[in-house]
């Protein structure tokens, strides 16, 4: 019979250093990945660079021309608003002196003293006792007439 061949001490020492070995040669690829990545993704690429700030150029002409029609919309937007304000206070001056006028025709016509009242008021009551003298001496030819 062959002699046996030896098994090893212990198995968990083997498979320890196994566990580190690929370990160590997955990070170690890692590591080179990474750095073969950021080496050639630090290359300049000029035909996207200028691709891209021909695009930041425009985007900024557009936002400068936009820029400016809004404030030519607000410019125009003050003006009107200046010409409003202006029409109101004239027109509100004129309104001020047509209702001064309207009241002082309206206070003039209805303005009457104490004594035109009294006045007024006796007229009334002395056209009214003629009026009842002359209706009872009417009434009294009408029946003298009939009977």
């Amino acid at each position: 019979m062959p002699p046996a061949k030896p098994a090893p001490k212990n198995s968990l020492d083997v498979s320890f250093i196994a566990f580190h070995i690929i370990g160590l040669l997955l990070f170690s690829g890692i590591g080179v990945y990474r750095y073969y990545h950021r080496v050639t993704s630090d290359q300049p690429d000029f035909s996207a660079r200028i691709a891209q700030l021909t695009t930041l150029e425009v985007d900024l002409n557009n936002l400068s021309d936009y820029i400016r029609s809004q404030k030519n919309t607000l410019q125009s937007t003050s003006q009107a608003l200046e010409t409003l304000k202006h029409e109101k206070s004239q027109t509100e001056a004129a309104l001020k002196v047509d209702r001064d006028n309207f009241n002082a025709v309206i206070s003039s016509l209805n303005y009457s003293s104490a004594k035109d009242r009294w006045i007024e008021r006796s007229i009334s009551f002395v056209i009214g006792v003629f009026s009842s003298l002359l209706a009872s001496q009417l009434w009294h030819v009408f029946r003298r007439n009939l009977s």
